[in-house]
């Protein structure tokens, strides 16, 4: 699995591993948040039924300040 990350990615250098991995923590959170609201909400995203008048229609940029750093 690791080499696959790095094959993937083309890790060369030290940097290289560093954006990777802030990338994959970048995606899976974004993953993991979009997941919550749609338990919270209890429909997906652009999800449309007759019963329901409030819709999810996007998203905008945020910045994450982490020990990766901004995200």
């Amino acid at each position: 699995m690791i080499k696959e990350f790095i094959s993937s990615n083309e890790l060369k250098t030290a940097g290289d591993v560093e954006d990777a991995l802030k990338n994959l923590f970048k995606d899976t959170l974004q993953e993991m948040l979009n997941a919550e609201l749609t338990e919270h909400l209890g429909y997906e995203k652009n999800e449309y039924t007759d019963d329901n008048e409030n819709y999810r229609n996007g998203y905008s940029n945020k910045t994450i300040h982490s020990s990766q750093g901004d995200i």
